[in-house]
């Protein structure tokens, strides 16, 4: 069983880490405007290998490597939090010009 604290712990973690996924996400998508695809595919295979790996090496810290699915549910939480507030923001850029 593991202790309530590190399972907060995660659990704030995986929230936060959703946020700055979503974020970096939006940042890399930006800069994955290449004419050649091989470049497209190869950019987006790294940068999810190594959210995925920062991610686990961070929860290894935390909790030992416990990987509950409800640590998956609240990144994407994160994720769709920050995804929702971006898009909303676009969107009102988009009808000002």
């Amino acid at each position: 069983m593991i202790p309530l604290s590190m399972q907060i712990k995660s659990i704030v973690f995986s929230i936060f880490y959703g946020i700055l996924i979503s974020f970096l996400f939006n940042i890399s998508y930006f800069l994955l405007f290449n004419k050649k695809k091989i470049i497209k595919l190869f950019c987006s295979i790294v940068f999810v290998i190594d959210v995925m790996f920062l991610y686990f090496y961070v929860l290894e810290h935390i909790n030992y490597g416990y990987i509950h699915i409800y640590l998956l549910l609240f990144f994407f939480l994160g994720y769709i939090m920050l995804y929702a507030y971006f898009k909303n923001k676009f969107r009102k850029i988009r009808v000002k010009k």
